[in-house]
């Protein structure tokens, strides 16, 4: 899950679709997790966990901040749509993924 389009600005918004690589990083807020790389007039966009990926402008919530959540399934949460059962998802995606760098392609599109 992740924030709707706006312009690609820093913390509101999704990424522009593309090819990203994702590599094994280190944050500070996060610990260990993926890193999406070289997306253009942005910086330090993350796999992590959350639920929510609302627009704050106009009363919703978010973990997202311009970052990438996972989750297992769709749910709601505040009244909002939501991704489900985040944390574990991410604790298996980066088992799964072997803390190898990937390319990440952003496509447009709504579910």
């Amino acid at each position: 899950m992740e924030l709707p389009w706006r312009d690609n600005k820093r913390n509101v918004s999704c990424i522009p679709t593309g090819k990203y690589l994702c590599t094994w990083h280190r944050s500070p807020r996060f610990g260990w997790t993926y890193i999406v790389n070289d997306v253009n007039g942005r910086s330090f966009i993350l796999f992590h966990s959350g639920n929510v990926a609302g627009d704050v402008s106009l009363g919703f919530k978010t973990h997202s901040n311009g970052c990438l959540l996972l989750g297992k399934r769709l749910g709601s949460l505040f009244n909002q749509l939501a991704t489900l059962i985040s944390k574990p998802m991410i604790n298996k995606f980066i088992q799964k993924m072997g803390k190898e760098p990937f390319e990440l392609e952003v496509v447009d599109g709504i579910f």
